[in-house]
């Protein structure tokens, strides 16, 4: 029963307070401020400065290479006041085809003049133009002698070891150079050649005419049956004329041949002895008919061709 009245007087009080002022305000709810908080720029802090270093630049130079100092060679001397000419005047010793033994030494000696106006002088030489060196240096020294004076020149040679016939050639030369005047030559038969030079007759009868081809050559064709056989040919030439004579061989490589050449079927002219394959170039001396005399030391077919200057013959 006293919990019946205590909720009834409680339901009056609230009844009188809401009777109080006749409206009841609704407070809104509260809200909370937004803050705005701008931010607080941070202190600047000084850029670290770096310390550079002054760089300077260290040229290094690229070496160049030495001036290089020309080696001065010995320039030919020229000897504009006097004049280089020369003569054959005899053989001392070891005339042509001696026969000498197979790797015999020997030295052979020439008499030759001075024809011009120059002393030969330790400045001129004596030297191999052709042929084969016969064991020799190539070159002899001067002095040799003085103008108009006959020089006797001396070469030292050795003999093959192979039998046969050789030559070799030689001729003067001045300081600048220029090979002037007389050409001599050595020749020597190596014992055991199985040639007899005694089977050559020294003026030879005409046999055979040269014929000229279409080329301009004169040419004809000789077989050897046996060594110490002969062939002999004419052919036409001209005073001055250049021509080459050449003896060719068509077969059995181990045979030798030469040739001697004529003229006015008297003048020996030429005279190239015993090689594999002998060849002269000559001036002819005279317009006439020229004979050529070609012999072989064994069996063998050989081609002769005459080839004058031009290709043609006159």
């Amino acid at each position: 029963m006293k919990r019946i009245a205590g909720l009834f007087a409680l339901l009056l009080i609230l009844t009188a307070c809401g009777l109080t002022g006749g409206v009841t305000e609704v407070l809104p709810e509260p809200t909370a401020a937004v803050v705005t908080v701008e931010p607080t720029p941070a202190p600047e802090q000084p850029t670290p400065e770096i310390p550079v270093e002054a760089i300077t630049a260290t040229f290094t130079p690229i070496p160049t290479a030495p001036a290089v100092t020309a080696i001065p060679t010995a320039e030919p001397t020229a000897r504009p006041d006097c004049t280089n000419d020369s003569s054959f005047v005899e053989d001392i010793n070891y005339p042509d085809n001696t026969v000498v033994e197979p790797g015999e030494t020997f030295v052979k000696i020439w008499a030759i003049r001075n024809d011009g106006t120059c002393d030969w002088d330790s400045a001129y030489q004596f030297v191999h133009i052709g042929d084969s060196l016969l064991g020799s240096t190539g070159v002899v020294p001067g002095p040799f002698g003085d103008a108009g004076e006959v020089a006797e020149i001396a070469v030292s040679f050795t003999a093959p070891t192979e039998p046969g016939t050789y030559r070799s050639r030689w001729q003067l030369r001045s300081p600048d150079g220029e090979l002037f005047g007389t050409r001599p030559y050595v020749q020597v038969v190596v014992a055991g050649g199985g040639f007899d030079e005694s089977c050559i007759p020294v003026v030879p009868s005409v046999l055979d005419t040269l014929e000229e081809d279409l080329g301009g050559l004169l040419t004809g064709t000789a077989t050897f049956e046996s060594a110490c056989e002969f062939h002999n040919w004419s052919f036409p030439g001209e005073a001055g004329q250049q021509v080459t004579i050449s003896v060719i061989p068509v077969g059995s490589p181990g045979v030798q041949a030469g040739f001697r050449l004529f003229g006015d079927n008297t003048t020996l002219l030429a005279d190239t002895g015993l090689s594999a394959n002998p060849s002269e170039t000559l001036v002819l001396p005279d317009t006439t008919t020229y004979v050529l005399h070609v012999f072989a030391d064994g069996s063998n077919v050989y081609n002769i061709v005459v080839e004058p200057e031009g290709g043609s013959a006159p």
